[in-house]
């Protein structure tokens, strides 16, 4: 197993391989490294119509189970992470072996999310034997309100970012609202 070290290291660099992405798409874009807000959202990304903060996610076992994980609470600490606690304008995972990269509002992934808690299984203490997982098959989520980035012809990153980030909600429902209890249930 990774220790937290070497877990730090390989989410910094999946974190320098999004941000050159957007690069290369034609944004500046500058790290989080203040001490008060890191722990809100990773990156921030700018052009001359548009600025945008992301969480960077890096999901190695996605392909093997056929599940996105997505962290919702700490049970440690006893307080909400991951999806519920960042400030981040963006939500972008990432998986591996194939290597892909996916993009959400994270508005519209909270709202998939609190809509699809049915569909989800929950693990009790994933990760670093902390985190609230929710777990989704990425045949269901992604498609639903993710749209996939490292497939976009460099030429057409930027557009393709400004138009998607002007659509007010990007989610394609699977089978609508549901009447489970919401994410806000998770805490209690």
């Amino acid at each position: 197993p990774m220790g937290f070290k070497e877990s730090l290291q390989e989410a910094l660099l999946v974190e320098e391989e999004v941000s050159n992405l957007l690069r290369r798409f034609g944004f500046e874009v500058f790290s989080n490294d203040d001490k008060k807000t890191n722990k809100f959202y990773d990156f921030s990304a700018h052009s001359e119509t548009l600025s945008f903060t992301s969480e960077v996610k890096f999901d190695k076992k996605a392909t093997e189970t056929k599940r996105l994980a997505i962290e919702v609470f700490n049970t440690r600490l006893n307080r909400p992470s991951g999806l519920m606690a960042t400030h981040a304008d963006c939500w972008i995972q990432v998986l591996d072996k194939p290597r892909e990269i996916w993009i959400a509002k994270t508005s519209d992934l909270r709202l998939w999310v609190d809509q699809n808690l049915k569909h989800a299984s929950t693990f009790r203490y994933g990760g670093d034997k902390n985190a609230y997982l929710l777990c989704f098959y990425k045949d269901m989520i992604l498609p639903s309100v993710f749209m996939r980035l490292d497939t976009i012809a460099l030429r057409f990153g930027m557009d393709f970012i400004n138009n998607w980030f002007l659509k007010e909600n990007n989610v394609r429902s699977t089978d609508g609202i549901t009447d489970t209890p919401g994410l806000d249930s998770i805490a209690a």
